[in-house]
This record gives C-alpha cells, sequence and structure tokens, in this order.
C-alpha cells in the first residue's frame, strides 16, 4: 500500500522559515529538508487561501475550477462562502475515493459535504457545528475531541502575546483530533492545514522581518509547536510520501492600495448609500435612507461573540424598519455591487469584476490601475491581466474581467478612499506573497532543492506517486525531477479525462463566515 501525508502552513514562506530553521529549534522540519527535495513553491493569482488551496486540490487554476475568492460573488450579487459544489473540477481526493482509496482531510478550506472513502473535518468558513465532521457517524466516535476543537481564533484585535495564545490553543485542540484520526482511521493519505501560520504571520511579519524579539519570540514558539505535530505524523508513516508545503508567502506590509477608491475616481463605482430609494426597493431592500458609520468604541467589541451576534441583529432592524446602513469605516461596505459598472468585493479578490463595461472600459481600468506607483517608484501591481491572458480559459460567470498581483508589501483595499496608494502607518503586519514553500520526503524523493514549482503540480504529483489517474486536463504536471530515476521508472503515468463536476451551487449566506473574514481585514 503506497500512502502519502500532506501538511500545510499556510501563508508560510522562506524568508520567515529560514531563520527559524537556523536556531536548531525545528527538529523535524530541518530533517525533512536535508533528507528530501524543496524549493520555492508559487501560489497561483489571486496568491489567497481560498483558491489557491481550491488549486492545489484540483491541480487547475481558478478560471479552471471556478473558485475565485473566500466568498463568492454570485449571479444575485450577493457574497456566500464558497463551497465544494461551486469547484467544476474533481479534486484528488474524490479521484482517490473513486479508486477505492480512502482520505482523511483535515481543514481544507473549503465548505465541503461527505462522501464514501472520505473522512472530512470542515475548516472554519463551515459555522454549522453538526456538519464539523463527515460522515456524520464520525461525531460519536470522536465526541470529546470535537468537544474541545477550536476553527477559528477570536484574539485578532488583542495584543501578540494574547493571540499567540490563542493560536497555540488552537491547533494543540486540532492536533487531538488529528491523532485521533490518523489512528483510528483507515487512510491512504492523509491531509492536514495549520492555519495558524498565516493568521500569526498577518499579525507580525513585519516586525519578525525587522528583527523584533517579541515576535521572533511568538514565530519560534508556534512553529516549535507544529514542528513536533509534524514530528509525531511523521512517525505514524515512515514509509510514507510526506510532503509539506504552503498556499502562499507573507512579506512585511508596506502599502495599501484602494482599488474601489480608483474605480470611484473613475466613474465606476456606485455607493450603496446613493442608491435610489425606488431601486432599493425594486430589488428587494428597505429604503435606505442614511448611511451612519459605526463609532470606534463599538468596533472594538468584533472580539466578543456576544457582542458580534447583537450587533448583527441591530444592523438588520436599523436596515428594516428606518432604511439606516451601518457602515464600518476602512471595510468597503459602501459599494453597491448591483448598480457599481466595476468595483472589487474583497480584498482576497485580487480582482476586478465589471457590469455593462467594454473593451474600452477594461483598457481603461488596467491602463489606470498599471499606472499606479508607490512611493518608492515602484509599479503597485506586477502584473494585471484578462482571463484568457492568464490562464488561457475563458471561465464560466460570473467571473472576474481582470485578475491582479500586487506588488511584493502592497495590500489591496476595497475601500472607497483618496489618495489611492497610502504607505501604511503602523508597520509590523504581513501582507501576502506568491512564493511559498515545498518540501518532499519519502521513497523514491531525490535530495536536494528543486527548481521553482507550481501549487498545480501537487495534485497530479500526489496521483502519479499512488498509481493513480492523474487528470489529464490539468494546469500542472507531475514532478519528476523530485524523485530518483529508479522511482520514476517504475510508476506508469495514467490519465483520466473524467474531471469536470456538475456545477450545484447551495447558496446559503453565512453572516457569521462573513463577520470572520471581517475580523481579518478581508472586507
Amino acid at each position: 500500500m503506497i500512502r502519502t501525508v500532506v501538511v500545510g502552513l499556510d501563508g508560510s514562506s522562506w524568508n520567515v522559515l529560514e531563520p527559524l530553521l537556523a536556531t536548531g529549534e525545528l527538529p523535524h522540519l530541518a530533517a525533512l529538508r536535508e533528507r528530501g527535495a524543496y524549493g520555492v513553491l508559487e501560489s497561483t493569482i489571486p496568491f489567497y487561501t481560498g483558491p489557491a488551496w481550491a488549486s492545489y486540490a484540483t491541480g487547475a487554476s481558478p478560471a479552471a475550477h471556478g473558485v475565485w475568492d473566500f466568498l463568492m460573488l454570485r449571479e444575485d450579487d450577493t457574497l456566500t462562502p464558497a463551497r465544494e459544489s461551486d469547484l467544476r473540477r474533481a479534486t484528488y481526493y474524490e479521484l482517490l475515493a473513486d479508486e477505492s482509496r480512502p482520505s482523511v482531510l483535515v481543514n481544507l478550506p473549503l465548505d465541503q459535504n461527505g462522501r464514501d472513502g472520505i473522512v472530512v473535518v470542515n475548516s472554519w468558513l463551515t459555522t454549522d457545528e453538526q456538519r464539523r465532521i463527515f460522515p456524520l457517524d464520525r461525531r460519536e466516535r470522536y465526541a470529546a475531541s470535537l468537544a474541545g476543537y477550536r476553527n477559528y481564533p477570536t484574539t485578532f484585535q488583542a495584543s501578540l502575546d494574547r493571540h499567540l495564545e490563542d493560536l497555540c490553543s488552537l491547533e494543540q485542540a486540532r492536533f487531538d483530533l488529528v491523532r485521533e484520526l490518523a489512528t483510528r482511521e483507515d487512510w491512504e493519505h492523509f491531509f492536514l492545514l495549520f492555519s495558524s501560520t498565516d493568521w500569526l504571520g498577518h499579525a507580525a511579519t513585519g516586525l519578525f522581518l525587522a528583527g523584533d524579539p517579541g515576535a521572533r519570540s511568538a514565530f519560534l514558539r508556534l512553529y516549535t509547536q507544529l514542528d513536533a505535530y509534524i514530528g509525531w505524523l511523521r512517525e505514524q508513516a515512515p514509509d510514507a510520501l510526506f510532503v509539506i508545503l504552503s498556499d502562499h508567502g507573507q512579506c512585511e506590509e508596506t502599502h495599501v492600495v484602494h482599488v474601489n477608491g480608483l474605480l470611484n475616481e473613475l466613474g465606476y463605482v456606485q455607493r450603496l448609500r446613493e442608491r435610489p430609494a425606488d431601486v432599493h426597493a425594486a430589488l428587494g431592500g428597505g429604503e435606505v435612507r442614511a448611511a451612519v458609520r459605526v463609532p470606534a468604541a463599538l468596533r472594538g467589541l468584533r472580539s466578543n461573540r456576544t457582542a458580534r451576534g447583537a450587533a448583527r441583529l441591530t444592523r438588520m432592524a436599523l436596515r428594516r424598519a428606518f432604511g439606516i446602513e451601518l457602515v464600518t469605516p476602512q471595510r468597503g461596505l459602501d459599494v453597491d455591487r448591483v448598480l457599481s459598472r466595476a468595483f472589487t468585493p474583497t480584498i482576497a479578490s485580487y480582482a476586478v469584476y465589471t457590469r455593462d463595461c467594454d473593451g474600452n472600459d477594461l483598457q481603461r481600468v488596467r491602463r489606470e490601475l498599471a499606472a499606479l506607483r508607490l512611493d518608492d517608484g515602484r509599479p503597485a501591481f506586477d502584473g494585471i491581466w484578462s482571463l484568457p491572458e492568464l490562464y488561457g480559459r475563458d471561465p464560466a460567470p460570473p467571473a472576474p474581467s481582470l485578475v491582479f498581483a500586487p506588488a511584493v508589501g502592497v495590500r489591496p483595499s476595497v475601500n472607497i478612499r483618496a489618495p489611492v496608494v497610502e504607505r501604511v502607518r503602523s508597520h509590523g503586519r504581513g501582507a501576502h506573497q506568491r512564493d511559498g514553500v515545498v518540501f518532499l520526503d519519502g521513497p523514491g524523493v531525490q535530495p536536494g532543492e528543486l527548481p521553482r514549482t507550481a501549487l498545480y503540480d501537487l495534485c497530479p504529483t500526489l496521483m502519479w506517486y499512488m498509481d493513480a489517474a492523474v487528470p489529464a486536463d490539468a494546469d500542472g504536471r507531475v514532478l519528476f525531477e523530485a524523485f530518483t530515476d529508479d522511482a520514476v521508472s517504475t510508476r506508469d503515468l495514467r490519465e483520466t479525462a473524467d474531471v469536470a463536476r456538475t456545477r450545484e451551487i447551495e447558496i446559503a449566506a453565512s453572516v457569521e463566515v462573513e463577520q470572520r473574514l471581517r475580523d481579518l481585514g478581508y472586507l
């Protein structure tokens, strides 16, 4: 039996990992790199957790698999969490199940349902605790571990020390469940994602890179804890192909670019507060007579679960009874997604969606985005593309008209603000960068540094290594260079064309997920 184990370190990159490895405090990760193949793993565009992990799971670009964001923009202009049913390509673990190869998946960022041959512990995009684990009969088997399981921290607004304690506690509870699953379930493939590396990265990557002692201590403590978990998993499956990867990396956040601010200056954005009353009523909403900003003192209560629930009820009551829309500053809630001709919905979108825009409009938007400069003279974006230009595919709607890659250190914003380009005032936070990390270790792996590798390549590589059929139209390829000649010669490359899925979208609005993304600053 050929087994594989994949561990995700969300948002990890070599600029952080190398100094941590140099301390000697991460023996298991250091051994994996010493024994195996390793290198830079290039993410997809958008290089954000939702679309990136969907690309990992399918071996396909967002233009092929159809997931563009944490919150998907639907045909009715609502935003709802990305679900398994949004995928237009089969995942590798579904294909393995078709060949009677069982898998366990913990914390893959899609809201999933169950199927035979796969045990799934859903990620923080799933708010219904009754759907936390599939098959549903596993709830009783793992009741004790699930009772202590938390999939989302509550301390984003707290100090770094409190945030670190929260993250370490969360990952301990996750690993308590993982340990049971790994020893009690029958599996040939095991996937586990640690999310806290990305959450800590958002809070303090800039501080870490600047040599701040507190940040260095925080990162080392979290990674040391995860390193021990990785060591335990390696011991449980010593003959498995063992893969460590991240879906993207992080760098210091230096600038913010208010994309909707630029689109507003160009006349493409309609503010929600300016929507005509008769139009708002015709679209099924009450009249919006005013948009009121949430006071700063109340915004500080967002980390309190009870306060968040009360705030949601208050927001709905004010909107329905008095036509008052509460608007949180710097969160882009004032963008009318129905009447705007061009806008970006979340900071994780890395995209511009358009309505009733022709080719001249798109060229104008692209030209103006490309003209934006940072205060050091660099372009604010490393590239701006139409989907056929970037992916060679013309995806089904709803899909962006343009996607972009922000420059290193740049965070796109959904705010309608001027100036469009701003240097951040408080240094120390992290911003996404495209380059992540990858390690491969196990029978047949050729030790050494790999050439630059694409996130798409992991899916076909896992399938090939397990002697399963590889998706014929995958955007990735098998990483033959990561293996010895003997390992390559003993495995045939089988392909399957049966990877398309019928899209059966379940539109289930989740206010809780939206609030979580708002806490993270994604909205």
